[in-house]
């Protein structure tokens, strides 16, 4: 569990994947979580290389409940260590190599495996042997996922047991995340995106999409994850991108598209804010315009300064109306209306300078989950 490290220097490791333990490290430093875009044409999303030491991950308690067994969840190495008196659950991954004092070359750690092991307090719940090393860990209360080297994704159930044959859906993994209830979204180094549900008793695939689209050269991926209502969501330095299915396309969350709006900002949630219900504002808040502000915000007031005022003006607006749309988008109806009000009064402030009045788009309607693979 804690903060991520990279997987070897001069790359990253992905998003949903637990934080390697006892590893060297090396190179220059890379954002926590983050995995960089290889350079040949191949891959979109660089795997990460097994690590020298373990994997362990501190899988969190989950809204489901599984049977009397101890119930666990978490978005791959930044599990919170939450758990009951006995300590927090932890999933682990040690190389056969390690495991025995050894040390071997990273051909080997292919071919030697690991041991995947569930404990809570010190005291070892379940094991399981992999052929191959792991590199991603995920889980929740319903069941753990792993990612190992050789491309395999390995599930189980709360109990140990193996859900199903190991799956491949790309050559190499790089991200994995388990929500807090039966799904599982993976992606692979080519982009491939699939999201499962119903796991481990009746997995289906409920999408299947490539992220290929949205990667620039140079690109970052920082997080891959699943919104509130069962959209994917995936946070690169170039901009943060949820998939709707019924519109067969990324949508743009955030970018650098509205880097003169006075109305963009870095600034944290407020403590009262509940993070789930503020998914459009908690996807933003590290995305590519939030960390500018907050990296350079005398920099940022003094682009917004030199800006013409009529060209500010239309940024402005344009990015009001973007947060009504991406917040349609994306289901979240309580900061719609939010933004809905800061437009109104915007527009209500600059109508003698505004030649046309524009409607905001209608509010999105309240539903639970939207429909996907349906």
């Amino acid at each position: 569990g804690g903060a991520a490290k990279r997987a070897r220097a001069g790359g990253a490791k992905p998003a949903g994947a637990a934080a390697p333990s006892g590893c060297a490290d090396g190179g220059p430093s890379e954002p926590d979580g983050a995995t960089r875009l290889r350079p040949r044409a191949s891959a979109v999303f660089e795997p990460p290389l097994p690590p020298d030491g373990c994997l362990a991950l501190d899988l969190q308690p989950s809204a489901v409940e599984v049977g009397g067994f101890c119930g666990f969840g978490g978005f791959g190495g930044f599990g919170g260590g939450f758990g009951d008196e006995a300590g927090p659950l932890v999933l682990e991954a040690t190389p056969y190599h390690s495991a025995v004092g050894g040390r071997a070359t990273d051909g080997r750690r292919l071919a030697d495996g690991c041991t995947l092991r569930c404990s809570r307090g010190g005291e070892v719940l379940w094991s399981a042997a992999l052929p191959s090393m792991a590199t991603l860990l995920t889980g929740n209360s319903a069941f753990s996922a792993v990612g190992c080297a050789d491309g395999s994704l390995h599930l189980f159930t709360a109990a140990g047991r193996r859900a199903m044959p190991a799956l491949r859906t790309s050559a190499e993994l790089a991200a994995l995340h388990a929500d807090s209830e039966t799904s599982l979204l993976s992606l692979g180094s080519d982009g491939e995106l699939r999201l499962w549900a119903n796991l481990p008793s009746q997995p289906t695939c409920r999408l299947c999409c490539n992220a290929g689209a949205i990667a620039r050269p140079g690109d970052v991926l920082l997080s891959a994850s699943i919104l509130r209502g069962g959209l994917p969501l995936i946070r690169l330095t170039s901009g943060v991108y949820a998939y709707r299915p019924d519109l067969s396309a990324w949508v743009t969350l955030d970018d650098d598209a509205f880097r003169g709006s006075e109305y963009r900002s870095s600034l944290p949630l407020a403590p009262h804010a509940v993070p789930g219900l503020r998914i459009l504002a908690s996807a933003q808040q590290q995305g590519v315009g939030g960390r500018r502000v907050s990296a350079n915000p005398a920099a940022a007031a003094l682009e917004l300064a030199s800006l013409p005022a009529d060209r500010q003006r239309l940024i402005a607006l344009g990015h009001l109306e973007h947060q009504m749309a991406a917040a349609v988008a994306i289901g979240a109806a309580e900061e719609y209306r939010e933004w809905a009000k800061i437009y109104a009064h915007t527009l209500a402030k600059q109508a003698t300078r505004t030649p046309c009045l524009r409607p905001p788009p209608p509010a999105p309607r309240a539903r639970a989950r939207p429909a996907i693979g349906s």
